[in-house]
């Protein structure tokens, strides 16, 4: 079975980092890492990083620092909170100007491109349209939307910001927030509920009892490490899902989503082992369970024509609608599938039909708002300026003057003067002025 995932960038979104980061000792934690790594475990998501990592075709450092870096900041936020646990690091030490000639290339795992999001996905069986990614970057919100996946675009206001995140994206984010807290409150929004098995049906209704096969997945832990792989069930399929990353259109030549104890050998890389295929079953029923012609039944729980379906848990109108059991697809449909929250129902017969409000759309525009109204306290404008200052004292000065030239009024040869030192000082106090409003 399927699981979604939280694709998290690393630099500037997990550990805070100016530039390239080759060294693990000077790993820091962004604040609140940790605890969002947990919940996004908590609310049943696998967590996978995937990170640019050209410093290596540059020759700034080696995979061997790239794979240091990453076990320690896995270290860091286990002690910090025990269940933030990484399942999955991809890097891509690629890049086109790379000045080693064996990184020079322009890989489709690089980001925007979706490459290292697909990989991780054979790698795992994720979901992809049920999963996130969070990145800071422009370049991971392209990637995220190619593959499939809904986008939060995370830039904290505390942290100095990348050269990547001033990139504007060209594609707009599921949501824009300031930190991970934010984010994951929001992806909580956004979850959609199980469906609910049925209940109260008669109980000598016999169920058709079919073999699942199995496969072994990743424990749940550090793959750094060396879980003992576990056995987990899946529910029989009637077709192998293309999940393969070249048969979606993504050339493939390089992987780096590997436990640390099968590093490639460096320059070159090996790809990791995909989990196998679901063994495809067929999924008639068997002659001695007849079933009723007219109605479409599930694999595991026929259901009378007289039985009403139970009717599903509502959900608000931003979420996606979980479809009724009467109108499920064929067994090999994902258990999960992202219905854009603009897409409306339609109207019953005989009435006009209703204007949905995007919700996520004036969540999104409300977040904007929020970051810039938190932007202008931190930064309050200043007026102040030695010219403006000078320029009102100049003004005072004139002012008086003026003042001066009329009491002399009657004095000869004092008048012209006074006024000509007037209008000087009247100039002077404009140029001040103008001066202190192009500061």
């Amino acid at each position: 079975m399927k699981r979604p995932a939280i694709f998290f960038d690393r630099d500037n979104t997990l550990i805070i980092t100016e530039g390239y980061l080759g060294d693990p000792n000077q790993v820091v934690l962004v604040p609140g890492a940790a605890d969002a790594v947990a919940r996004a475990r908590q609310m049943g998501f696998m967590t996978v990083v995937v990170s640019n990592q050209s410093g290596v075709a540059r020759g700034m450092f080696t995979e061997n620092d790239v794979w240091a870096v990453n076990r320690r900041m896995n270290d860091m936020l286990v002690a910090e909170n025990a269940e933030a646990v990484i399942d999955w690091h991809e890097f891509c030490p690629f890049h086109a100007e790379a000045v080693i000639d064996a990184y020079r290339a322009d890989s489709d795992l690089r980001k925007p491109k979706p490459g290292m999001i697909y990989r991780a996905a054979d790698s795992l069986n994720i979901d992809l349209s049920s999963s996130w990614m969070v990145g800071d970057a422009a370049r991971d919100i392209e990637a995220g939307n190619a593959a499939g996946c809904r986008t939060i675009l995370c830039q904290d206001p505390d942290l100095s910001p990348s050269v990547a995140s001033a990139v504007q994206p060209h594609v707009r984010p599921t949501m824009a927030v300031c930190d991970l807290s934010e984010a994951f409150d929001f992806i909580a929004s956004h979850l959609t509920p199980a469906p609910v098995e049925p209940t109260g049906i008669l109980e000598s209704i016999p169920t058709v009892q079919t073999a699942a096969p199995v496969i072994e997945t990743p424990a749940q832990g550090n793959l750094f490490g060396e879980p003992a792989p576990v056995t987990t069930p899946v529910a029989p399929v009637v077709e192998t899902e293309k999940t393969n990353a070249a048969e979606a259109g993504v050339a493939a030549p390089e992987v780096r989503g590997q436990r640390a104890s099968d590093q490639p050998n460096l320059p070159q890389a090996s790809a990791p082992t995909p989990a196998p295929a679901s063994t495809p079953l067929p999924a008639q029923t068997p002659a001695s369970m007849p079933l009723p012609a007219s109605m479409p039944v599930p694999v595991q729980t026929p259901l009378p024509a007289s039985i009403p379906v139970p009717v599903q848990t509502p959900v608000p109108a931003s979420m996606p609608l979980p479809t009724p059991m009467s109108a499920q697809a064929p067994v090999s449909t994902p258990a999960q599938t992202f219905v854009p929250a603009q897409v409306a129902p339609p109207a019953p017969a005989g009435k006009e039909p209703t204007v949905r409000i995007e919700l996520g759309k004036l969540e999104s525009l409300a977040g904007q708002i929020l970051q810039e109204v938190r932007r202008s306290h931190e930064a309050p404008p200043s007026d102040f300026s030695v010219s403006k200052l000078l320029g009102g004292i100049v003004q005072v000065v004139s002012l008086a003057v003026l003042i001066l030239a009329y009491l002399n009024r009657n004095v000869p040869g004092s008048l012209e003067p006074t006024l000509l030192l007037a209008l000087v000082l009247q100039t002077l106090t404009i140029s001040l002025l103008i001066m202190g409003r192009q500061r």
